[in-house]
């Protein structure tokens, strides 16, 4: 157990994955959806890292346990750090991949999140 809250470094070319709710789906212009930058405004924004779900042999499909009904999108750790924020790996005791991607997220740093986004999977929307 003592191994499960060891923190591990987050390289800047992991990805790390984001659930974004149906009403943080905007029209991209192409007749499609891209995620809101609203989805990335929190200060303490909370994400999993997926090499640590696939090193304990689990995929997306973890981030979407808290809401099923949510989208997750993918982005990678250096991106984030190239907009002066800090990628830091805060395991819980249900989910050993849980980070947080931590720093003040004005407009301009939560739409560079936004556009870097790719989803892995939209949630419908009526």
């Amino acid at each position: 157990m003592a191994e499960l809250q060891q923190k591990v470094e987050i390289a800047d070319e992991w990805s790390l994955l984001r659930r974004v709710r149906s009403d943080q789906h905007v029209p991209d212009g192409n007749g499609g959806k891209r995620p809101s930058s609203a989805a990335f405004r929190d200060p303490n924004m909370s994400v999993d890292a997926l090499e640590l779900l696939q090193r304990d042999g689990q995929d997306w499909d973890q981030t979407l346990s808290a809401d099923p009904s949510a989208g997750v999108v993918t982005f990678p750790a250096g991106a984030a750090r190239a907009l002066k924020q800090d990628v830091v790996h805060e395991p819980l005791d249900q989910n050993f991949a849980h980070t947080e991607v931590r720093g003040k997220k004005n407009a301009t740093v939560a739409r560079e999140l936004a556009r870097v986004s790719r989803w892995l999977r939209q949630a419908p929307t009526d």
